[in-house]
């Protein structure tokens, strides 16, 4: 059985890095202040420091929390800032910037390509986005508040690996 590297991270202000607006994915000025962990924090600094981790991580598959607004600029800061080759896609939170997203490696042979596919159970919204699966938490109530359990929706991706299993 092969071993995977996945780690659910939350990036802290990640979607400051960039431009805003609908044009092309592009950065934010080196120099220019953001957000961060630290008293102040550049553009250049803080894309380092995140990848500084993804790199010390060595990971496979990481979900951003917090991470940029667009797919196009998850996927533009592992293409420029983090080693090896990545497919990454986000889940949109309308009105939000506290979005999730998902990078996936997919130089080192663990995942087809493409390596995940999108599940759309939003009713029909004909988003173009990775949507919310259903799960039906299956159980015989919680015995100290004698509720019993109801469905619950959450996050999904689901990633196929490079022998046609989903993990």
């Amino acid at each position: 059985m092969a071993e995977l590297r996945f780690a659910v991270w939350n990036t802290e202000w990640m979607n400051d890095l960039f431009q805003s607006g609908d044009g092309p994915a592009a950065f934010k000025s080196d120099n220019d202040n953001v957000r961060g962990p630290k008293a102040t924090n550049t553009v250049a600094q803080r894309r380092r420091d995140l990848a500084g981790v993804l790199h010390e991580l060595a990971l496979d598959v990481a979900v951003i929390v917090e991470g940029p607004n667009r797919a196009a600029e998850l996927q533009l800061f592992f293409d420029q800032d983090v080693e090896g080759s990545w497919s990454c896609e986000v889940q949109p939170t309308k009105g939000s910037s506290q979005v999730i997203g998902i990078a996936v490696r997919t130089d080192t042979g663990r995942f087809q390509n493409p390596p995940f596919t999108r599940i759309d159970s939003s009713g029909g919204q004909g988003e173009n986005r990775l949507s919310a699966a259903c799960s039906v938490t299956q159980c015989l109530g919680d015995p100290v508040t004698q509720r019993k359990c109801e469905p619950t929706v959450g996050r999904e991706w689901r990633i196929k690996r490079h022998d046609d299993r989903f993990c």
